[in-house]
C-alpha cells in the first residue's frame, strides 16, 4: 500500500534553534545542581554540628538496653528501626 502523491509533497516548517541555546541551559542545569548540592552538605554539616550523640546514644539504650555502641543487640544482631521502637 503506497501513499497518496499529496502526501509526498507535505513539508514540515521547522524553526531552526539558536546556537549555543542548548548549551546555555544545560550549564545553567549544572550550576543549579551544584548550588543545591552546596546547600544540602552545609545544612546538613551544620545540622551535625548541634548534634548531642551522648543524648542520642543514651536514648538509643533506654529504648533498646542490651545495644552497645556500634547499634548491635547482645546477641551481635544490628539493631532494626522496627526493634528499636
Amino acid at each position: 500500500m503506497s501513499l497518496p502523491d499529496w502526501m509526498n509533497t507535505l513539508k514540515a516548517t521547522v524553526l531552526p534553534k539558536p546556537p549555543g541555546g542548548g548549551v546555555r541551559l544545560k550549564g545553567l542545569g549544572v550550576v543549579l545542581g551544584l548550588v543545591i548540592a552546596a546547600v544540602a552538605i552545609f545544612v546538613l554539616s551544620h545540622t551535625l554540628k548541634h548534634i548531642d550523640f551522648d543524648e542520642v546514644l543514651a536514648v538509643v539504650r533506654r529504648t533498646h538496653p542490651g545495644a552497645d555502641r556500634a547499634g548491635r543487640d547482645a546477641g551481635g544482631d544490628f539493631i532494626s528501626q522496627s526493634d528499636a521502637v
